[in-house]
């Protein structure tokens, strides 16, 4: 993964924790589709093993995001679904 990738995600979820910071919410489409796919996928491993193991970012629903990692890119979860210009090694999105 690049280190552009790996930036963009960290800060973009920092924005989207602490609302007072420049989070763009035309990005929230983006991501909570790409949460969706990501918790379903058996590629992406829990620290716990738990979906709702992380109190944080809640989307539309309600649903929680777990800390984990794919397997796949070895990206933590969820701030790999932050960074705009990443690709799902599985085309997922």
């Amino acid at each position: 993964m690049e280190f552009k990738n790996i930036r963009e995600g960290w800060l973009n979820y920092a924005k989207f924790l602490i609302k007072t910071l420049r989070w763009d919410p035309g990005m929230e489409p983006m991501v909570a589709e790409r949460a969706k796919l990501c918790v379903e996928c058996p590629e992406l491993k829990t620290m716990d093993g738990k979906v709702d193991s992380l109190i944080g970012p809640h989307f539309p629903g309600g649903d929680k995001l777990p800390l984990g990692q794919c397997v796949q890119c070895g990206c933590v979860f969820p701030m790999l679904i932050f960074a705009p210009d990443k690709k799902c090694p599985l085309k997922k999105w």
